[in-house]
């Protein structure tokens, strides 16, 4: 269970206050095996695991990726029209429809 930090919303983690982004470190308490995320500057972030040596942080990949390339979304059949449309008015493009 993922519990809030900072005095964020009751809905946390899924709201976030935008006015005082900072990066989101995810930790997991060694001796209860609790994961919980933590909204905090690089150097807070360092002073906290002095401060907690029980804490370790979890290390993830970046979330980087274009949601449709990745398959999460379908592109929309009136994209795929018009890509269709571009390609049959240019002979010789190389635009391929999805």
């Amino acid at each position: 269970m993922v519990r809030c930090e900072l005095g964020q919303s009751k809905d946390c983690p899924f709201f976030y206050k935008l006015e005082n982004s900072m990066p989101i470190y995810q930790y997991k308490n060694e001796e209860t095996s609790e994961v919980t995320d933590h909204f905090m500057s690089i150097a807070d972030m360092e002073q906290f695991e002095l401060d907690n040596p029980h804490m370790k942080k979890i290390i993830h990949a970046p979330a980087i990726g274009d949601a449709m390339r990745l398959g999460v979304r379908k592109i929309d059949d009136g994209f795929n029209d018009i890509l269709k449309t571009v390609k049959k008015n240019n002979p010789g493009s190389t635009i391929r429809d999805k």
